[in-house]
């Protein structure tokens, strides 16, 4: 009975899970959660950002349910956000009720939970965050649900009497949402901007062009029939040309050309005076579009560069290309040649036109592995063959253009054929070139191969070719633990080595070749050989040094030790070596969080102890128990570092230590730090200890962000100035960017003022 009981205890996952919390290190059913990083929201599909992490959280869920996420929680403290968004995207209303009841208060939160809700098309958990008052719900979430078509969504949004701006109008019109953009008409008073019919005409969308040109007095622009041409809506052009005066550009008509619409083109020329720009028959030429090329050809004859045959040949048209040789002056450039190297028709054709030779085209030739078009090239006589031809060839392993040229062409080669081959230990090839090639190579040839461990490469250079080698080359090949290499070259070769040889072979760990070099070699080491040996951990190579050799170490092989945690070869080091340490080595241990090498070189009573590195190391990736022990046991303590790094690194653990324990540095540029690492719970965890006189927002929101944070955007706009603002319309990524896009403007009407501009 009392085995049995035993049995069921040692048996408990629980019991375990208990056991294990008292050790260091990571739960092995979370591992998986450590590299995951915050949610980038830089486009507007999400299915792709949080497929990621549904293929790791959802199965986690499925087995361990609501049971574990308080041990995650406290074990990796980025899941909490990560999980809560999840459930947001997934539609797990329970697993964030659950989160909401026994872990915190969703609203406690920084990030934008209700606009991530309304993105998602959540009603259920909109209405959730909106019943507990959570503060994420900015007019980006009307925003969203707009260009989303979650109709429900908004009505529960304007029920709840949240921010709204013209861009929600505009974004519902643009994707074709008659029924939102009807409601918000008869409902909100923001109404909307030129940009809901522009875009609505842009997409093809008739239907909604005609109602905002029935109901709505804000118009279009040109770019209306511009871009309803580009499209190929023909119905929405042809209306914008019957009801509205903006008309259009001349790039109505190159957009078309472009995008291969002749009937829209027809249709323009015919109704428009307008025209089109003298590119518009590139860009056909460029896209494909053999009729349309005709038809300006024969109505806009003038038009047209170089561009159009060059392009052209880029993609690969070539009954385009036919016909602008036959029908056009306008010619090509070297750049159109070039870009036609992988249609070799569309190439020889344009060469056949316009001979151009230049060792950039045999270059980018054989780049391109074309055999065909180097025969067609050398047939022809032409310039541009160089020695370097020969060598490219080699050095990209195209071996049948390296056969061709060296049979077909007299140019041969230079010694950095060879020497390329003997670095990547190709011997047939090496052969090859050594029997029927005479330009030879250099020393480089076996110090590389040496370097590399191409030991029959070594020997066929040494017995065939009489340039050589250096003292690289035993160097080289002892560094990389080439053993049979360099046994060779001492028996062989006169070159010898350097002192670099028994250093970098001793770094390595190469005892066998640290063993041969001391005895067979008097070039001898330096202090560099222990102090490699010592930092990286091989402990035979140390003794070896220390019984025979004579030229020890200095402080930096106990300073290495310490700090990759080798408190063996510390021990080995201050019981067989005089040199000692200085204050670094303490510094090392703990900035990599060996407390126990800590513990072990502070119980030494020597005077060398730490330095403010030691706890500011430590703060920086977050080892709080290295910290407590200094705290408690060295008198250095730690500068301001300690806090701002603390705040780089995510480690809000140490944040509340350091401020439990008044060491906290709360100055203003914090809040940039936390700013530029994306943590909303540090950022609102510092404005809460920051007095609001000292908090430098501006500074924060001047940052550059470069992960493109959409929350902490959200989170700093208030604090922006718009010239700042405006700056950063150059964001390449679409959901930031009209973000930013929309602040302006609704900033600009704030300013001006603006009235709901109606008809009915």
């Amino acid at each position: 009975m009392e085995l049995s009981v035993a049995r069921n205890c040692l048996l408990s996952g629980d019991v375990f899970r208990s056991i294990a919390s008292f050790q260091r290190g990571i739960y092995l059913d979370m591992a998986l959660f450590l590299a995951m990083k915050k949610f980038a929201f830089t486009h507007y599909n999400l299915a792709p950002v949080f497929a990621p992490v549904d293929a790791v959280l959802a199965p986690w869920l499925n087995e361990y349910g609501t049971g574990r996420l308080s041990v995650l929680f406290n074990t990796l403290r980025h899941m909490r956000p990560i999980v809560v968004m999840y459930a947001i995207y997934s539609g797990r209303l329970s697993l964030l009720q659950f989160i909401h009841d026994h872990d915190i208060p969703l609203a406690q939160l920084g990030e934008f939970l209700v606009d991530l809700a309304a993105w998602c098309g959540q009603l259920d958990i909109v209405k959730f965050l909106l019943a507990i008052n959570h503060p994420g719900c900015t007019s980006h979430a009307m925003y969203l649900v707009c260009r989303n078509g979650h109709l429900e969504i908004v009505k529960v949004l304007h029920a709840a009497q949240k921010d709204c701006n013209q861009s929600a109008m505009d974004a519902a019109a643009a994707h074709n949402h008659m029924d939102i953009v009807s409601f918000l008409h008869f409902n909100r008073s923001e109404g909307c901007t030129t940009a809901a019919m522009d875009k609505a005409a842009a997409n093809g969308h008739l239907q909604v062009v005609q109602w905002l040109h029935s109901h709505r007095l804000e118009g279009c622009t040109a770019y209306a029939m511009d871009d309803a041409a580009a499209g190929g809506h023909f119905d929405v052009v042809r209306f914008l040309h019957e009801n509205r005066h903006e008309g259009c550009t001349e790039m109505a008509m190159c957009g078309a050309a472009a995008r291969g619409h002749l009937d829209i083109l027809t249709f323009l020329h015919a109704n428009r005076d307008e025209g089109c720009a003298f590119f518009a028959l590139d860009k056909a030429a460029k896209n494909g579009h053999l009729e349309v090329v005709k038809w300006l050809h024969a109505h806009k004859p003038h038009d047209g560069s170089t561009d159009a045959i060059d392009f052209a040949a880029k993609n690969g048209h070539v009954e385009v290309v036919k016909f602008l040789l036959a029908n056009r002056s306008d010619g090509f450039t070297m750049k159109g040649l070039m870009n036609s190297i992988q249609y070799p028709e569309i190439f020889k054709m344009l060469y056949k036109a316009k001979p151009m030779s230049h060792a950039c085209i045999i270059e980018s030739v054989i780049r391109e592995n074309q055999l065909e078009l180097l025969q067609f090239l050398h047939e022809r006589r032409a310039r541009g063959f160089c020695k370097h031809a020969l060598d490219l060839a080699v050095e990209l392993e195209h071996w049948e253009i390296a056969k061709y040229l060296h049979t077909n062409r007299k140019e041969g080669c230079t010694e950095i054929a060879m020497n390329k081959v003997a670095m990547v230990g190709n011997l047939p090839v090496l052969q090859f070139l050594h029997m029927y090639r005479r330009e030879g190579c250099t020393t480089f040839a076996m110090d590389a191969a040496a370097r590399n461990g191409h030991f029959e490469v070594v020997k066929f250079l040494h017995e065939n070719r009489n340039e050589g080698c250096t003292f690289m080359a035993m160097d080289g090949a002892a560094a990389r633990g080439h053993f049979d290499i360099v046994k060779f070259l001492h028996t062989n070769r006169r070159e010898g080595c350097t002192t670099m040889a028994l250093d970098l072979a001793a770094s390595g760990g190469h005892l066998e070749i640290v063993q041969f070099l001391h005895e067979h070699r008097t070039e001898g080491c330096t202090t560099n050989a222990m102090n490699g040996a010592a930092r990286n951990g091989h402990m035979d190579v140390v003794k070896f040094l220390h019984d025979h050799r004579k030229e020890g170490c200095t402080h930096d092989a106990v300073h290495g030790a310490a700090q990759n945690g080798n408190l063996d070869m510390v021990k080995f080091l201050l019981a067989n070596r005089t040199e000692g340490y200085m204050y670094k080595a303490m510094d090392r241990a703990a900035t990599y969080g060996h407390l126990h090498v800590l513990e072990y070189l502070h119980a030494q009573e020597r005077n060398e102890g730490c330095s403010s590195d030691a706890m500011d190391g430590a703060a920086m990736f977050g080892h709080l128990d290295v910290l407590k022990w200094l705290h408690a046991n060295r008198p250095e303590g730690q500068s301001y570092m300690a806090t701002v790094e603390a705040v780089s690194g995510g480690h809000l653990e140490v944040l509340e230590w350091l401020d439990a324990t008044g060491k906290l540095f709360a100055t203003s540029s914090l809040l940039t730090r936390a700013a530029l690492t994306g943590d909303m719970e540090i950022f609102q965890w510092i404005e809460r200890k920051i007095l609001p006189t000292t908090r430098d927002y501006q500074w924060a929101a001047g940052s550059d962000f470069d992960t493109e944070d959409l929350d902490m955007f959200k989170r700093l706009i208030p604090h922006f100035n718009m010239t700042s603002l405006s700056v950063k319309l150059d964001r390449r990524f679409p959901v930031l960017k009209d973000f930013i896009s929309h602040e302006l403007q609704n900033n600009a009407d704030n300013i001006v003022g603006g009235s709901n501009a109606v008809v009915d």
